[in-house]
């Protein structure tokens, strides 16, 4: 059976007629869902489910770090002899005692539970690329967020040891001293044997000892000799002192303008202590907003719309310390949660997909924004 050529062609003309008009119908159902393609922002409560990303604004919280020195005294083996044959008094019991030396604070952010929202994710949009902390916190769109610094941990070290610069007792304690059948008669020879040594370093620093030193250095290396020889001896009866620096860490959140709460305690006897044990003073923190930001709010002037990304104007606040009516250490830092919420619009995600925004996860304020 053999077609006609001009129904062939008829046949040709009607099946091209029919895919541009296909071609026409998915062009304009792609344009309509481009169209329909909005990211949305929903506040999340009870209700609400969590499709889409969600993230929460942050509260700053403050990490307090208090740096006290630790002075450890240690009674040498013969104090008892100190006041009767040195004329001096020292301590007969082994003591600590602390000074509080530094106070540091350190803002953080932790999730705000009252600010939660939902960006509701829709095809062609950069909805996608936002970036959240490990808490959920907002911290970039279509940006690399910046790295936190790591919170200071508890710590001590050994600055001073009296001992570890004295030499060995018993190396400087003589013949006559090691065979002294009690501790009086130790001390006695002790002391026979420090005012001799007085008595050497007077008659060198004058020229009148029996052997002189043939040049400057060699006197400088008899008097310094003499002189860690007596200073091991004392130890006998003085002790030894040691310092350590111990650095303490508490958080704390302050909510209430105006607010002042005892966030530790301090002793002269224990160091830094919890706010809840009464064996110390309290340590307070007063909170002081300096000023409230103006709402920042979208270009159609609605304070949110369903497109709005919401983030943080923090608020500039003065945070004292203070410790037994004393003012230790005044700070100024932005608290988010004293601050307002602002809203970006939704051209950011629709129309300005190439917008970079990074975000403070301790504030919630913006840190950079740019369209490169």
């Amino acid at each position: 059976m053999h077609l006609c050529p001009c129904l062939i062609t008829s046949f040709v003309d009607i099946m091209k007629s029919a895919y541009r008009i296909i071609l026409f119908i998915a062009v304009c159902v792609i344009s309509a869902s481009s169209i329909m393609a909005q990211t949305q922002v929903e506040r999340l409560g009870k209700s609400n489910t969590d499709e889409g990303v969600v993230y929460t604004l942050p509260r700053t919280a403050l990490h307090i770090v208090a740096t006290s020195i630790k002075t450890s005294y240690t009674p040498g083996p013969l104090a008892a002899w100190a006041k009767p044959l040195l004329r001096t008094d020292v301590s007969l019991q082994p003591s600590e005692t602390y000074t509080l030396d530094d106070i540091n604070i350190e803002p953080y952010g932790v999730p705000d539970t009252a600010q939660v929202y939902a960006v509701r994710l829709k095809a062609r949009t950069s909805a996608p690329l936002i970036s959240l902390s490990n808490e959920g916190i907002l911290s970039a769109i279509n940006a690399q967020p910046r790295p936190t610094a790591p919170l200071t941990q508890p710590s001590s070290t050994i600055f001073y040891n009296e001992a570890d610069s004295l030499p060995d007792q018993r190396s400087v304690a003589t013949p006559e001293m090691l065979q002294a059948t009690n501790q009086r008669s130790m001390a006695e020879i002790a002391v026979r044997e420090i005012y001799d040594i007085r008595t050497s370093r007077a008659l060198l620093s004058k020229g009148q000892a029996d052997f002189m030193p043939k040049d400057g250095e060699q006197l400088r290396l008899m008097l310094q000799n003499l002189n860690e020889r007596e200073n091991a001896l004392l130890s006998l009866f003085c002790g030894s002192v040691k310092k350590e620096r111990i650095v303490s860490c508490t958080d704390a959140i302050v909510d209430s303008v105006n607010t002042d709460i005892i966030f530790a305690r301090f002793s002269s006897y224990q160091g830094f202590l919890l706010k809840d044990d009464l064996s110390g003073t309290p340590l307070h923190l007063i909170a002081k907003p300096e000023a409230t930001p103006a709402v920042r709010l979208p270009e159609n002037g609605s304070k949110q719309s369903a497109n709005s990304i919401v983030y943080r104007l923090p608020a500039p606040t003065r945070l004292i310390v203070e410790h037994n009516g004393k003012v230790l250490k005044e700070f100024s830092t932005p608290i988010a949660q004293y601050g307002t919420l602002a809203y970006l619009g939704p051209e950011l995600f629709n129309k300005r997909a190439d917008t970079h925004i990074v975000f403070s996860t301790t504030t919630g304020a913006i840190q950079t924004i740019s369209d490169k």
